[in-house]
């Protein structure tokens, strides 16, 4: 009896410490995750403020970029007809 009762009184503090372990790593993992997404809205908006002040500076241009950066259409070979 006694060695269940060590076992039953050892687990519960294990398995505490080892919950506890697993909080703060997924606090971790949530700041880094938080961190990346902040860097990705700022270098989004960034990037979307030079696209507009591209714009602005030359619409055609920018138009004309855009159709040359689409992939061509595929030809009839390219299909296996």
């Amino acid at each position: 009896m006694e060695k269940s009762t060590r076992r039953t009184s050892a687990r519960p503090e294990g398995e505490q410490q080892r919950k506890l372990a697993l909080e703060e790593k997924e606090d971790v993992k949530g700041e880094i995750e938080t961190q990346i997404f902040e860097e990705a809205e700022e270098n989004g908006a960034e990037a979307a403020e030079a696209e507009r002040a591209q714009e602005i500076d030359s619409p055609a241009k920018l138009t004309q970029n855009r159709r040359t950066s689409e992939p061509p259409a595929m030809s009839q070979e390219g299909r296996g007809y």
